[in-house]
């Protein structure tokens, strides 16, 4: 694979790794695939994905390609993307910097590089990363994540990260089965989700009406 970059902002690498981040095994899962984040180019865009046997994550960001011009892949560790998000600043003002991303190929490993740029009293900085991307082979998210899903197909219902959020939260502090929640919802998007912990727990959410995204694996 000869070498190819693209270019993203700040602001949407940074969030990416931190969303990536959360779907990842922890440690010990007995496949370090699973404990890394897959950091993929795909025309005008940089893909994220993220598994680890239970869940899985694959999100989009606008980019710019640079060098190259076909798909390129490498896989960070979860040292080296807690390393970045440690190393990377977290102001609002800084998410307009850009984040070039390198993709390569050295002595049969997939080297990985990352350049934070930024403008510093007229004079353009930076600080690089270089890392070796985990050589393994990631699940075949294909299989898992439907083709395409809009309001013509599969049924769906759209609600408020911060419901949601609510409803784990309860899930969290309760007692022997903590951390697993039934959902139910109703028929169409427009009735109300309702969700249960234990036998003693029980919120409803309303729906948010909003179209659904396509969602595609490509």
């Amino acid at each position: 694979m000869t070498e190819q970059e693209s270019r993203l902002n700040l602001g949407d690498f940074r969030t990416a790794l931190k969303r990536a981040a959360l779907f990842t095994s922890s440690g010990g899962s007995g496949r370090p695939v699973l404990e890394s984040v897959r950091i993929k180019f795909s025309g005008d865009s940089i893909r994220f994905d993220a598994a680890d046997g239970y869940k899985l994550a694959v999100q989009r960001m606008d980019a710019t390609r640079i060098v190259g011009a076909g798909d390129a892949a490498a896989m960070l560790t979860n040292s080296d993307v807690a390393t970045l998000l440690k190393a990377l600043p977290k102001t609002v003002a800084s998410d307009t910097d850009e984040i070039a991303i390198t993709i390569g190929e050295f002595a049969g490993a997939d080297p990985i590089t990352i350049v934070h740029r930024w403008n510093d009293d007229e004079r353009e900085r930076e600080q690089r990363w270089d890392f070796i991307a985990y050589p393994g082979t990631f699940p075949d998210i294909a299989r898992v994540i439907p083709r395409e899903q809009d309001t013509h197909g599969a049924q769906h219902i759209a609600i408020d990260a911060k419901h949601a959020n609510a409803v784990n939260k309860a899930a969290l502090v309760t007692r022997g089965a903590a951390g697993t929640v039934r959902w139910y919802f109703g028929d169409g998007d427009k009735s109300p989700a309702v969700a249960l912990v234990g036998d003693s727990f029980v919120a409803v959410v309303m729906p948010l009406f909003v179209d659904w995204p396509n969602v595609s694996a490509d």
